[in-house]
């Protein structure tokens, strides 16, 4: 009983180094991608850009919760926690980049489904709230951003 206790619970933790190695391995395949965000400066490229833009943002917010996961089984375990800052740092550093590039996708879209889709289905209380949602957000990306000359100039867009 005891000792059958005890493999299993060895080979859960065998399991979930395993898991975090690959995990480790999967933190600097994003932060390189983040790293080479900022390269993006051509509008003509926005869907494409936005695309990955999400499937980053999409994966970051998995990698948060596996991250507390992981932490979650250490504590079960008795181990010690592991750090996950690097990923809060990777995420804080994507943030304007996301609100930037889907924000853009967003508004296109969106002016698109406003001048070209039925009038009577327009929600005015959801665009309100979209347009004002992505202003702040580009406002905030755009001083996050100031920095990179590329972005900059994509401002008349």
């Amino acid at each position: 009983g005891e000792a059958l206790m005890l493999a299993k619970r060895e080979s859960f933790q065998t399991e979930q180094e395993q898991e975090q190695e690959d995990f480790i391995k999967s933190l600097d395949r994003i932060e390189m991608i983040i790293s080479n965000f900022h390269k993006h400066d051509d509008v003509k490229n926005l869907e494409d850009i936005a695309v990955q833009a999400r499937e980053v943002s999409a994966k970051l917010a998995e990698y948060n919760v596996l991250a507390k996961q992981f932490n979650a089984r250490e504590l079960m375990y008795g181990q010690e926690q592991t750090d996950y800052d690097r990923l809060a740092r990777i995420t804080k550093i994507f943030e304007p980049f996301a609100q930037l590039w889907i924000g853009v996708d967003d508004w296109r879209r969106w002016q698109v489904e406003w001048k070209t889709g039925d009038f009577s289905l327009l929600d005015p209380e959801q665009m309100e709230k979209d347009i004002s949602d992505t202003w702040r957000n580009l406002f905030k990306a755009s001083k996050a951003l100031a920095e990179h000359e590329g972005i900059a100039n994509l401002a008349p867009y």
